[in-house]
């Protein structure tokens, strides 16, 4: 299973979990419980806990039968209650698990669950859902969310990540661009795999904007776009990716600056001069561009 989430967390990661009737809710929870502590040494099964609303008593019960500590947080619905979709008959209520990154301190004597200070962080869900038709109970854990717990909680600080990002570091990029790099390489190759490629519409346009967003981090936005993306080795989708935006923004800046000529020479003499400005807001040129066509169009090779 995979989810997807924002900035500054994965934008693409991998779950774990069950899905159960609701008749044996007991037995998945604590199923769950049980093979989360299993998989994951490094939370101590006393420090595993759960926000929960303090009206579902019920589900206090089996957090509580399934040896989870409890932390009841009113009034936030982001952690105890899910929607599918407008109109759509299923409504879930249940809690976020939450544990501690191993090594990290306590801030005070009151740390604890639901504190700001980041020692504790949320690591999954149980929900009861609920409709007209059928109910059934799922659980679902963040892969890389659990591993970091054991590694500061830092989700660049997993190995794979890690390296990754130090070679970029090493090739000149800052962490905060090396990080975001691995990121959106990352989502862009799971999306391709899934089937997905750039264009105006659908999941399609949301991978052309992050394909945009890799391109500039990777480059620059320098002329010499080529040398950075084959400097980057950011695998042959995602490389491949980068070339055909490179070749399009060539494309396109190479039809605005003729265009921009054009426009030029028509205003010439009329009394109303292009000015920079009106060429880099009407054609997206950027300043070099805009002022070598207002330069190319006053030279005595143009008259």
């Amino acid at each position: 299973m995979r989810a997807h989430g924002h900035e500054p967390w994965l934008y693409t990661f991998d779950m774990v979990g069950a899905l159960g009737d609701h008749a044996d809710r007991a037995a998945v929870i604590g199923h769950t419980v049980e093979a989360l502590l299993a998989a994951a040494p490094w939370i101590a099964p006393k420090e595993l806990a759960a926000l929960t609303d303090p009206a579902d008593t019920g589900l206090h019960r089996l957090l509580r039968d399934a040896g989870v500590r409890l932390r009841e947080v009113a009034d936030r619905p982001d952690l105890t209650c899910w929607q599918y979709g407008d109109g759509y008959p299923l409504e879930g209520r249940g809690c976020t698990l939450v544990a501690p990154v191993r090594g990290r301190p306590c801030c005070s004597a009151e740390c604890g669950p639901g504190c700001d200070c980041g020692r504790v962080q949320e690591i999954g869900n149980i929900i009861l859902v609920r409709g007209a038709r059928r109910s059934y109970v799922e659980t679902a854990f963040g892969v890389e969310s659990v591993r970091a717990l054991a590694h500061g909680g830092d989700l660049y600080a997993l190995p794979e990540l890690a390296r990754e990002c130090a070679r970029l570091v090493a090739l000149g990029y800052s962490d905060a661009r090396a990080r975001q790099v691995v990121n959106l390489r990352r989502v862009l190759e799971r999306l391709h795999r899934d089937g997905a490629r750039p264009s105006g519409r659908g999941p399609g346009h949301v991978m052309r904007d992050m394909v945009k967003s890799a391109f500039d981090l990777v480059t620059g936005g320098g002329g010499d776009w080529g040398a950075g993306v084959e400097r980057c080795s950011l695998g042959p989708v995602v490389t491949g990716l980068l070339r055909d935006e490179g070749l399009r923004r060539e494309t396109s800046r190479e039809r605005s600056v003729r265009s921009a000529a054009r426009l030029v020479r028509r205003r010439a003499g009329s009394g109303r001069p292009v000015g920079r400005d009106e060429l880099r807001g009407t054609f997206g040129l950027s300043t070099e561009d805009a002022q070598e066509v207002l330069a190319a169009a006053s030279s005595p090779a143009a008259e």
